[in-house]
């Protein structure tokens, strides 16, 4: 059985509100950073970023995984319409950890392809081996 972790990442190339981004998704983000701020190498980052992503969760499938995920972010049409005024990128990460070579179901039912599409938002799948 693998391992999948779901993430949704908010990226702008200008400072990005924390506290908007909080309210309008009805979440807190895992991770945020300013444009600008150093990495622990010291290192000053060339975007701002707002992510949530969950715990690695051992599936077989990963449409229910998506499917709960989303169900906790609220209305994407309106956050989509929210996003594209604010000119920002969305992308949604699947990333699949390998255990035991046993791979998961990776088919995405036509709805949500549709919700990624309200956010205007890119879905990128990593398998890690």
């Amino acid at each position: 059985m693998s391992k999948i972790k779901i993430e949704l990442s908010i990226i702008s190339d200008n400072k990005l509100d924390k506290e908007l981004l909080d309210n309008l998704l009805d979440n807190e983000s895992d991770v945020f950073y300013q444009i600008g701020d150093l990495t622990a190498n010291g290192v000053s980052r060339n975007e701002s970023a707002w992510i949530l992503s969950t715990q690695y969760v051992k599936a077989l499938e990963v449409e229910p995984l998506i499917s709960s995920f989303f169900n906790q972010i609220g209305d994407l049409k309106k956050i989509g319409t929210i996003l594209k005024s604010l000119n920002v990128d969305v992308k949604i990460d699947v990333v699949i950890r390998e255990v035991g070579h046993v791979f998961p179901s990776l088919f995405i039912p036509y709805h949500l392809i549709k919700k990624i599409n309200f956010l205007n938002g890119d879905l990128d799948i990593d398998v890690l081996i």
